[in-house]
């Protein structure tokens, strides 16, 4: 007890400014997060710490902060709000909001691998929405998937919040207008929940954080997806041309991708085909077609409860994220 472990930067009880460790949440190559006590106000909070001795090029978190310093004085909803952050010798640091199991960990904890229609429309519907902010702030996140969402934790298990802004990317200049895609660039995201545009080598803008989103939202509400257990080959570039393939079918002809999910589904996928990379999203329409079909879930107008209203005291245990 009281004692690093081999790859933590971090020990419980060492206090950081005004925060004392608890306890390491996760680590991964260049950092860890660390539930923590602000020493001020009594409440535990969650502290993200990235080494400082890594090469330049794989540090993130400085942008991390940049863009949630700006979502938490926007006010942006369903983001984590930024309390501190501040450097040392070895590490960067920040602290946020501690949250709940991640969507991919409900997924894990929830009968069948998959939620409820009711539950995956609702978080996903919040989900939506704090995207939407970040995009107001003229950002785009390029790796929309179930691990970056989260529930709240204990009490506020209704809430939703957007996670890891490590890649985000500014898409739009301080006077409204888009910066000029670039002819090709690298590929940003996860292959299992990218854009085709973005498989594809194209710049990202709002259009492909909300395919991901609707990827994210097949994939709760199903439990699958079509490309999920694809034969893919060892190249990288191969392997971003099979899932781009395999997208535009199942997009094309969305039916096995549409099998088991509510009607609405195929209206918000009808909405999302005609986007290009300077569309403005379709939010009001989509939120509207989500609480519609919600509206419909559940018995005697009460709205059913969520899945993780159960499975959240276990999910605490093991699928705290704050990533």
């Amino acid at each position: 007890m009281g004692e690093k472990s081999a790859h933590s930067i971090l020990k419980p009880k060492e206090v950081v400014d005004n925060w004392e460790v608890v306890r390491e949440l996760g680590f991964g190559t260049f950092g860890a997060v660390y539930e923590v006590i602000n020493l001020t106000t009594k409440t535990r909070e969650a502290m993200k710490v990235e080494k400082r001795c890594q090469d330049e090029s794989s540090r993130t978190l400085k942008l991390e902060i940049q863009v949630l310093k700006e979502l938490t004085e926007a006010k942006a909803r369903n983001c984590c709000a930024l309390t501190g952050s501040g450097r040392k010798t070895d590490y960067t640091y920040m602290v946020m909001t501690l949250v709940g199991p991640s969507f991919e960990n409900l997924l894990r904890t929830c009968k069948n691998g998959k939620l409820t229609w009711y539950s995956a429309m609702y978080a996903c519907l919040l989900a939506l929405e704090g995207l939407e902010d970040l995009h107001k702030a003229k950002y785009v996140h390029r790796d929309v998937k179930p691990q970056n969402f989260s529930v709240g934790e204990g009490n506020l298990y209704r809430n939703v919040y957007v996670l890891d802004f490590g890649t985000a990317r500014r898409f739009m200049k301080d006077n409204g207008q888009h910066h000029r895609p670039r002819a090709r660039c690298g590929f940003r995201g996860t292959m299992l929940f990218a854009s085709v545009p973005a498989l594809n080598g194209e710049e990202q803008s709002r259009r492909d954080d909300l395919w991901s989103w609707f990827f994210v939202l097949l994939r709760l509400t199903t439990g699958t997806l079509p490309w999920l257990n694809l034969n893919v080959p060892p190249a990288f570039d191969a392997q971003l041309r099979v899932y781009a393939d395999s997208k535009y079918a199942n997009i094309e002809n969305p039916g096995k991708m549409l099998g088991g999910c509510p009607p609405c589904y195929a209206n918000i996928l009808d909405s999302m085909k005609k986007l290009t990379y300077y569309s403005v999203p379709p939010y009001p329409d989509i939120y509207a077609l989500l609480k519609a079909a919600m509206s419909k879930c559940g018995n005697g107008g009460q709205p059913p409860a969520l899945d993780w209203q159960v499975t959240n005291s276990i999910s605490m245990k093991t699928g705290r994220s704050n990533a």
